[in-house]
C-alpha cells in the first residue's frame, strides 16, 4: 500500500501501459499520476521533466527502475552490438539522464532523494 498522502509520479514509455500499471496499485489515501518517459530517449526525459517541472515544485525522490537484460541465450560473448548499445542506454545512460533532466526539481526538495534500483545482472 502506498503511504497515506504522498503523491505517486509513475513514469513508463507508454501512457496507456502507465495507466493500467496504476490502476493496479493500492492507493488507499494516496494518489498516481501516470508521466510518460523513455529512459532511452533524451527527447522524452526532457519532455517529461518540463512537463512536470510546470505540475509540481519540486520532487521529494526519485526512483530509477527502469532495466532490461537480454538472456535469450545471449551473454557477454556473443550479445550484438546493437543489444549490447541498447542495455547499456536503458540500464545505465538512461538513469544518468534523468537524473540530469529532474535534477532541478529535485535540488527544490528539503531532503531529496535518488534510489536506483537494479538486480544482480545490473
Amino acid at each position: 500500500m502506498l503511504a497515506k498522502g504522498f503523491e505517486v509520479i509513475l513514469a513508463a514509455r507508454s501512457l496507456d501501459k502507465g495507466k493500467q500499471a496504476a490502476q493496479r496499485l493500492p492507493t488507499a489515501d494516496a494518489s498516481v499520476r501516470v508521466l510518460e518517459l523513455d529512459v532511452t530517449d533524451d527527447e522524452s526525459i526532457n519532455r517529461a521533466a518540463e512537463q512536470l517541472s510546470q505540475e509540481i515544485d519540486y520532487l521529494d525522490v526519485l526512483v530509477n527502475n527502469a532495466g532490461i537484460y537480454p538472456d535469450q541465450e545471449i551473454n557477454i560473448l556473443n550479445i550484438s552490438r546493437e543489444l549490447l548499445d541498447l542495455t547499456m542506454n536503458t540500464n545505465a545512460f538512461g538513469p544518468l539522464e534523468v537524473i540530469q533532466a529532474f535534477l532541478p526539481l529535485l535540488m527544490q526538495a528539503p531532503a531529496a532523494r535518488v534510489i536506483n534500483v537494479s538486480s544482480g545482472y545490473g
